[in-house]
């Protein structure tokens, strides 16, 4: 099984409303699809999301701001805290398949 970590960041700290964006750490990307914005699913429980992911520049690897789920879409910055999430918040998910990342049981 191999786990990686995730951090939640905002990245407009200075703003009044959080602006939440997933982060992964560099070493991690080989776990990662490869690209500008390569679809990943995230699986929190029983709750698919649909993010893309962007891998290709200098920066870590981080999601886009937006998700889509069943219910919709939303922002990371509603999405995370539905699930009880802030941020400097690190998540450990496991890693399915290269698109596939679920939320490891000891982080639920």
């Amino acid at each position: 099984m191999k786990l990686i970590i995730g951090h939640i960041r905002d990245i407009q700290p200075n703003k009044k409303t959080p602006h939440l964006e997933l982060y992964f750490d560099r070493r991690d990307s080989s776990s990662l699809p490869h690209g500008d914005k390569e679809p990943v699913d995230l699986f929190f429980g029983q709750e698919k999301w649909r993010g893309t992911i962007r891998t290709t520049t200098s920066n870590p690897p981080y999601f886009h701001t937006s998700f889509e789920g069943v219910s919709g879409r939303l922002r990371g910055s509603d999405l995370f805290p539905r699930f009880g999430f802030k941020a400097g918040d690190d998540l450990t998910f496991e890693v399915l398949a290269v698109g596939e990342l679920k939320l490891h049981h000891n982080a639920e």
